[in-house]
């Protein structure tokens, strides 16, 4: 059955099948691994700005860093539960 005759058909595209490229990749052979270097990298860069952030910041960045960290935290969060 072709993709136009089960989106017709009300089931929808296939379960393999990802949103984005990304969804893809993690879902393929490697995806484990590809899954832990985002997290990792994230958590990574989320540090950097906590750090910034108790070091010293004037107001405006450090509402932009505020902003920044909570993103990025939410972000390998959802990597995390993926």
């Amino acid at each position: 059955m072709t993709m136009e005759k089960k989106q017709a058909s009300g089931e929808g595209p296939d379960r393999n099948f990802g949103m984005t490229d990304l969804d893809d990749r993690l879902c393929a052979k490697g995806g484990g691994y590809l899954k832990r270097q985002i997290a990792n990298d994230l958590a990574a860069k989320a540090s950097q700005i906590e750090m910034k952030m108790k070091n010293g910041l004037n107001r405006e960045e450090f509402q932009q860093a505020k902003i920044v960290h909570k993103a990025l935290v939410a972000a390998c969060d959802v990597i995390n539960r993926y």
